[in-house]
């Protein structure tokens, strides 16, 4: 009797079936040997640059930015988007520097992102208080969180759940709103991630549909700890949803 091979060969087996299906799909497969060898080049001239860019600002901001500064900064990122507004209005109430005993208080928009918990609760709350995801069910709204607020630099991970339309149709809405709050936030000197990315959504969504647990770990190269951590924050920021005040009701009840 022929023995079934164990799960974790079987995993690696369906990333190795995947990583090759993506490969023969990419647009830059049917290209000449050439014009292949210019375009890694250039990915890597490109990914130099932005490590380049980071190590920079990274240096400058531990250098000139002490903690008034960072208190400051978010501030006036805070008054850029409506989440605080000064008691008395200023001649120049765009810059929070501008006079120390400035009072600030928080609008019903701020009071959303302070009663959050995220790593940038900034950009969770302008996502869940926008109006493109009010049409995603549950478990397209479960599978949307972890592309908002998971770190996903991670670029071995492989599987074989891919989210559904609706997801992606959402996170490609939203993606103006992400370059612009990345774009602020450099203005200002915030540092925080502004994630979306969408490559555990089909994960979770399925998962949030009654996909087996069997199913969930053979289909995706992650073990066990990093789908349990995943599953975990995705039910947190839920949770929070739940109990946020000013949110939609129809979202609340999703959650």
């Amino acid at each position: 009797e022929e023995m079934t091979p164990p799960g974790h060969i079987l995993r690696q087996k369906a990333a190795v079936l995947k990583s090759k299906e993506q490969l023969f799909s990419h647009p830059a497969h049917s290209l000449d040997t050439k014009s292949k060898e210019a375009l890694i080049y250039d990915v890597k001239d490109v990914k130099l640059m932005e490590k380049k860019v980071k190590r920079g600002w990274d240096s400058e901001r531990n250098f000139v930015q002490p903690a008034w500064e960072d208190f400051v900064s978010i501030s006036n990122l805070l008054m850029k988007y409506g989440a605080l507004l000064p008691r008395e209005m200023l001649h120049d109430c765009s810059n929070i520097a501008a006079d120390l005993s400035l009072q600030l208080k928080s609008t019903f928009f701020g009071e959303i992102v302070g009663k959050l918990s995220a790593e940038n609760e900034l950009w969770l709350a302008l996502v869940l208080t926008s109006p493109f995801i009010k049409t995603l069910t549950h478990a397209q709204l479960a599978g949307l969180v972890p592309a908002i607020v998971s770190d996903q630099s991670r670029g071995d991970t492989m599987g074989i759940y891919e989210p559904s339309e609706e997801i992606l149709s959402c996170i490609e809405k939203l993606r103006p709103m992400q370059f612009a709050l990345e774009d602020l936030q450099y203005e200002y000197h915030v540092q925080a991630p502004v994630c979306l990315e969408p490559n555990f959504s089909g994960l979770v969504e399925a998962w949030a549909n009654g996909c087996e647990w069997d199913g969930i770990v053979g289909g995706t190269s992650l073990d066990e700890g990093d789908v349990c951590r995943l599953f975990q924050r995705t039910i947190d920021v839920l949770k929070q949803m739940t109990l946020l005040d000013g949110l939609d009701m129809g979202l609340r009840d999703k959650s």
